[in-house]
């Protein structure tokens, strides 16, 4: 098959960089949620768990269904799972904030899973061998570094009263990245 492989692995660091700005970036305005809509560090707490219950679904679906209903199906759910994580968590607001942030961190949660379902195997299937490793482990340094990234956006812009919502809005930006490669 004619596959740009180079396409598909730099759409795959993307979405990992997504995965990462994900953290980073959400771990970064918990506080400034907790002020603007009342909400307690237990309530922050399971908000923040909800994309450790999305996650794991997403990977052993996705590791399940990979070969059937195929990377680029499992991409496109990542992505818009990302996208109406990230819409949903930038437009709650009223008297049910709390649960609509729950499943818009539960939708970043899943999209973060199929990334992982879709990209490990994806890579691994397009090299072999010693180059197989390299791009895999190539593929693996930008998880730390978009936290790194991430965290650094994260607080210059919350040190100069950038908004938690522009602040999510940056998430998109590796995210359409990735959909387009």
């Amino acid at each position: 098959e004619n596959v740009n492989k180079s396409a598909l692995f730099y759409g795959s660091c993307f979405a990992l960089i997504t995965t990462a700005f994900t953290f980073a970036i959400r771990a970064g305005i918990l506080s400034q949620l907790g002020k603007e809509f009342e909400l307690s560090p237990t309530q922050l707490g399971f908000i923040n768990s909800m994309w450790f219950l999305g996650f794991p679904i997403s990977m052993i679906i996705g590791g399940l269904v990979y070969h059937s209903f195929g990377a680029k199906n499992i991409m496109l759910v990542a992505f818009v799972s990302h996208t109406i994580g990230i819409i949903l968590t930038i437009y709650s607001e009223g008297e049910n904030i709390y649960p609509l942030l729950l499943i818009s961190t539960l939708f970043i949660g899943f999209g973060n899973g199929c990334t992982e379902a879709a990209c490990n195997p994806m890579i691994a299937d397009s090299y072999s061998g010693v180059e197989m490793n390299k791009m895999l482990n190539r593929f693996h340094m930008w998880f730390p570094g978009g936290i790194v990234l991430g965290s650094l956006i994260s607080k210059f812009m919350t040190d100069f009263e950038l908004g938690w919502q522009t602040q999510m809005w940056v998430i998109m930006i590796p995210t359409v990245i990735y959909a387009v490669l």
